[in-house]
């Protein structure tokens, strides 16, 4: 389910951009992100809340993947935009490579909630 969430969000939020400015777009995304990781804390009890902390995760991700390639060219041009996104997107499996080491450091150290809260600070 989180799965399919990302890639219909993919499509509609990459898309809004047409007809919605890109920070309003954005600035809901992170807000809907830093919500649900906050409240994420809070649903160990209820699936339904958790699945939704889950789902608007999966959400902001694959909409914030989908909505780089237009950010990057109106930014930098068609020339430059390319390029820059090509570096951005490599920088993805590096976030995804240190996010690895970081948890298998530190979560035993700090649990979950540690976690977590290292999750809101980036």
């Amino acid at each position: 389910m989180g799965a399919l969430f990302n890639g219909a969000c993919k499509i509609v939020l990459a898309s809004s951009l047409d007809y919605i400015p890109f920070k309003p777009v954005y600035t809901g995304i992170l807000i809907a992100i830093f919500a649900s990781l906050i409240l994420i804390h809070f649903s160990k009890s209820s699936s339904v809340m958790f699945g939704a902390c889950i789902w608007v995760n999966f959400m902001g991700d694959g909409s914030m993947t989908s909505m780089l390639p237009v950010v990057t060219i109106s930014v930098f041009g068609i020339k430059r935009g390319t390029e820059v996104y090509g570096y951005m997107y490599s920088v993805f499996g590096l976030a995804a490579m240190s996010g690895v080491a970081i948890v298998g450091t530190l979560q035993h150290l700090i649990g979950y909630s540690g976690m977590l809260i290292i999750c809101l600070i980036f």
